[in-house]
């Protein structure tokens, strides 16, 4: 039997025999006839025999092809089994209960190209399994490990892994993963887990006593749970939104944890667990502390941050209490008489002030200094609520509202307006009788009028 590789250039061929026995010239061959070439149809189906005695080391590769099927039957031993290449690989892989100690599928290609799902059947053994952009393993193969990679950012937004309960280690490269339904997985048995720059919102952890490592970077995580028993080794939840961080699992193993880039404070950051190196606790810097108030207050509103006034031990063995320092958009200190304190963490300003905000320094995390301060979100501070009336000293009330892309103040008396800019600029000031007073010609923006802030 003969095969012809799909390069040759003629239209056509013949086949010349030659035996030393009979002894032939140029121009009297032994030939067949003509035999014309065309273009081969492309395999849709593939099945792989290989004899259940075979427990060599050679692994199968199956290189650039329009396999559209593959499947391992029962009688299937191999190695290692391997789809590489850049044509699309197969849509459909049907794993009965062949043993494998690993199954790769690799390559280049679109997203659409590549495998949706892996049907396993309860007595197929993958010891380690790698693919791209696969969405779905259906059934209750026995895998151990699960690797999902590429060579470009993959569109997997689901990951249906839920009848895998002999999983011990989960691998999701780049992705657009949301959500990861962990529930079948057994509670003893999962060790490690990475799932890095996708989507997820949360990660619960809570049923897994025997995990180890945590890599979850670059996700969109609030929520992080842990099991009170868990004894992990690397815990990597950078570039999260972590508010709060759990604190009563056993942390004496960590020879790793890095909480960068998260919404953790001074105050809802671990103390440094025990035996970790000060040098793999990485906490700085944190995003922006977000104040709970508006972004524009006025001068006799109080600034409430007291929940930062809190002693903490940190990286130290000894109890710290943080110090505030309010800056000014060029870095300089804002004046202490500008504002007062009447509790630690408490603030009144008196001054108009634009563009400030909050550094919280303390020697429980030496690491928030510089570039890694811990600040705030910027505060602009305005003109008090009201307007004091000349006439009869004291407060005089108005509402003031936008209709038809104009300012209105309702006044109940005649009094004096002033319209002050998000960025603390009096933009304009004038007396208005009792009654509605339209005042036209303001710019689009955000508004402090008399102590009401409006947007145009």
């Amino acid at each position: 039997m003969l095969f012809f590789p799909v390069d040759i250039p003629a239209d056509s061929v013949f086949l010349s025999i030659e035996n030393s026995a009979f002894p032939v010239s140029a121009t009297n061959k032994f030939r067949t006839t003509n035999i014309k070439l065309s273009q081969p149809e492309p395999v849709f189906s593939l099945q792989i025999f290989a004899p259940a005695e075979d427990q060599g080391t050679t692994p199968v590769v199956i290189p650039d092809s329009k396999i559209d099927m593959l499947t391992a039957n029962r009688a299937t031993y191999c190695y290692a089994l391997q789809i590489v290449g850049t044509a699309p690989k197969p849509t459909l892989i049907t794993v009965d209960k062949a043993e494998m100690e690993s199954f790769t599928i690799s390559g280049r290609g679109t997203v659409s190209s590549f495998t949706k799902k892996i049907p396993l059947s309860e007595e197929a053994m993958i010891y380690n399994l790698s693919v791209y952009a696969l969405r779905d393993i259906a059934q209750a193969g026995n895998i151990n490990s699960i690797i999902f990679s590429g060579f470009t950012v993959s569109q997997i937004s689901q990951m249906n892994i839920t009848k895998l309960s002999g999983l011990k280690s989960l691998t999701i490269g780049p992705s657009i993963l949301t959500s990861l339904d962990l529930t079948g997985q057994t509670a003893d048995v999962l060790n490690s887990i990475s799932i890095k720059n996708n989507e997820l919102s949360e990660l619960d952890l809570s049923k897994f006593t025997g995990i180890g490592e945590i890599e979850c970077t670059g996700n969109c995580l609030s929520s992080f749970k842990m099991n009170d028993s868990a004894m992990p080794t690397i815990i990597n939840l950078a570039n999260n939104e972590l508010k709060n961080f759990p604190i009563n699992f056993d942390m004496s193993r960590l020879t790793r944890l890095n909480v960068k880039e998260n919404f953790l404070t001074p105050v809802t950051l671990p103390d440094k667990p025990a035996g970790c190196d000060v040098a793999n606790f990485l906490y700085a810097p944190q995003k922006e502390y977000r104040l709970s108030l508006s972004e524009v207050v006025c001068n006799d509103d109080e600034v409430d941050i007291s929940e930062l006034a809190v002693p903490k031990k940190g990286i130290t063995t000894v109890w710290n209490e943080p110090s505030f320092i309010w800056l000014q958009s060029d870095g300089g200190a804002v004046p202490l008489a500008y504002y007062t304190t009447p509790v630690v963490g408490k603030f009144v300003f008196n001054k108009v002030l634009s563009g400030i905000y909050c550094v919280v320094q303390t020697a429980a995390y030496p690491e928030f200094t510089e570039t890694n301060q811990f600040k705030t979100t910027t505060l602009t501070v305005t003109e008090s609520t009201g307007v004091d009336n000349a006439d009869v000293g004291e407060k005089t009330p108005l509402r003031v509202y936008v209709s038809s892309d104009a300012v209105v103040i309702d006044a109940i008396d005649e009094t004096v307006v002033r319209v002050i800019s998000g960025t603390g600029v009096l933009v304009k000031m004038m007396k208005v009788s009792a009654g509605k007073t339209v005042l036209e010609g303001i710019p689009k923006g955000i508004y402090i009028i008399n102590g009401i802030k409006i947007i145009l």
